[in-house]
């Protein structure tokens, strides 16, 4: 994928990652609403200040077995279909409630809305993402194999806005401030891409 694609999809999701309404309308025609408006940053910081995982960056889970940073042949990244799709099978704890699933939906939803990212409902693929009423708002980065947990404590993370940004770090997308561009002149980026 070449520069301009890859700044384009990232700055997209970030896009939508931010976007938090207080009101949007969901499945079947039910509202969902949020109870105040968030400082998604602040919420999930003070949500997993009890964690007992060991965090980078306040919400990235620490690898247990590669390094976050390095990718070899690109494993760490979902894969497109012969559709140009990425389907990322999913499961979602009992534990949520009807409303929490809903959020979750929503916030998936967007994703297909905007992008070539389909959340699919697993069945047997081995490499899925496993969305756990856990003590924190956190993922790991990109495609680790296997289960691969995203944490969303129902007493703090599920929320639209939340619920996205997490899945945008089990996506492989890192924080705007780790980019290695992150410093350069907005302009001057899309003058050279």
């Amino acid at each position: 994928m070449d520069a301009r694609a890859s700044l384009s999809i990232l700055l997209l999701l970030f896009g939508v990652s931010q976007a938090s309404p207080l009101m949007e309308k969901g499945f079947e025609g039910v509202f969902v609403s949020e109870p105040e408006p968030l400082d998604i940053t602040t919420r999930i910081l003070e949500t997993n200040n009890g964690s007992s995982e060991v965090l980078i960056e306040g919400d990235l889970l620490f690898p247990k077995t590669r390094n976050a940073l390095y990718c070899l042949n690109n494993n760490c990244f979902w894969k497109k279909n012969a559709n140009n799709i990425v389907e990322i099978p999913y499961i979602v704890s009992s534990e949520f409630s009807y409303y929490d699933r809903l959020v979750i939906a929503n916030a998936m939803s967007t994703f297909h809305s905007k992008t070539c990212i389909r959340f699919v409902a697993r069945s047997t693929q081995t490499d899925y993402i496993s969305i756990e009423n856990k003590d924190g708002c956190y993922s790991s980065l990109g495609r680790t194999g296997g289960k691969q947990v995203v944490s969303l404590n129902r007493y703090g993370c599920v929320y639209h806005g939340i619920v996205q940004h997490e899945l945008n770090h089990a996506l492989g997308f890192y924080h705007e401030q780790t980019r290695s561009d992150r410093d350069q002149d907005q302009q001057q980026c899309w003058e050279h891409s």
